[in-house]
C-alpha cells in the first residue's frame, strides 16, 4: 500500500519522455505523500489519479476476508464522535481529510 505514487517517480525518471499516471487509493497516496516534495523538486510531471473512498482498502480487504468483516481503523472519516456500529461512509460522516487538491498546491 502506497507504492503507486514513488513508483510513478522512478517511472518518470526513468523515461523521461513517456506520459506516466500514478492511479492510487486515498489511504495508498497518504502513506507517501511526502514524496510530492521530490517530484516537485525536481520538476516531474506525473499525473496522480486519487481514488478516494475514505478508506484504507487493502487493510479493508484482509479484514473482510480473514476477520469476519470485524472492521478496525479503515475508515478515514472517522473521528470520535461516529457511532461504533457505523459500518461505512454515509451522509453522516464528518468531511474528508486532507483535501488532495489543497495538499498538491501547497506543494
Amino acid at each position: 500500500m502506497g507504492y503507486g505514487f514513488p513508483a510513478a517517480i522512478g517511472a518518470k525518471i526513468g523515461n523521461e519522455d513517456k506520459l506516466v499516471i500514478c492511479i492510487s487509493g486515498d489511504g495508498g497516496m497518504q502513506m507517501n505523500i511526502q514524496e510530492m516534495a521530490t517530484a516537485v523538486a525536481v520538476e516531474l510531471p506525473v499525473i496522480i489519479c486519487i481514488f478516494n473512498n475514505s478508506s484504507l482498502g487493502m487493510v479493508r480487504q484482509v479484514q473482510t476476508l480473514f476477520y469476519e468483516k470485524h472492521y478496525s481503523s479503515v475508515c478515514t472519516r472517522r473521528r470520535k464522535s461516529c457511532d461504533l456500529r457505523c459500518s461505512g461512509t454515509s451522509d453522516q460522516c464528518p468531511v474528508y481529510s486532507p483535501d488532495f487538491v489543497a495538499l498538491a498546491k501547497s506543494y
